[in-house]
């Protein structure tokens, strides 16, 4: 099987206002990773799948990506979604939760108890060097990698020029897919 790698470049130090240049606005990405409680990852999967991703869509919220770790013992569902801007990211947030149809899919999913423990997200912006995000059905039989790369002060500069002028071309040279990068 061909390895599929998803190289992020993640400073979870760095504040989006660090990031986007603010005279061109950039689509934000929204990495989420849920923690489903103890016997709950397969309700959570189709709460998403019956409800959940109909309605990001409709509210505005774009179904990048939805993954599982492979070794998974803590029960994570990772996705990924985007919008146009944190601006739109709050509005479309805020007309979700207020939906009936999200409000009673969510009553019902947790009836015989709360599906997720704990959720965890980090917004990202793509670099320069990450190509055009192309994800589709057929992907879902391949192994994604994400990879997170943390800097010392003052030297993300110098890895994303290795990434851009070395890493992406080396990556594709050995049958490694570059999906997207992120900071």
């Amino acid at each position: 099987m061909k390895r599929l790698f998803l190289p992020s470049l993640i400073l979870t130090a760095l504040t989006l206002g660090l990031l986007a240049d603010d005279s061109e606005p950039k689509r934000i990405y929204e990495l989420r990773t849920y923690f489903a409680n103890e016997g709950k990852l397969d309700a959570l999967h189709a709460r998403f799948r019956d409800h959940t991703c109909t309605l990001f869509e409709k509210h505005g919220i774009h179904n990048v990506g939805y993954w599982v770790p492979v070794e998974n013992e803590d029960h994570r569902l990772v996705y990924l979604v985007s919008y146009p801007s944190r601006d739109a990211r709050e509005k479309a947030w805020k007309a979700f939760f207020a939906d009936d149809a999200w409000k009673s899919a969510y009553q019902k999913s947790i009836e015989d108890g709360k599906l997720v423990a704990k959720v965890e997200s980090e917004f990202l912006v793509t670099t320069d060097y990450s190509p055009e995000l192309k994800v589709t059905a057929a992907d879902s039989a391949r192994l994604f990698e994400l990879r997170r790369y943390t800097t010392n002060e003052g030297k993300l500069g110098d890895l994303d020029r290795r990434f851009r002028e070395h890493t992406c071309g080396l990556f594709e040279k050995h049958g490694m897919t570059n999906v997207i990068y992120l900071h």
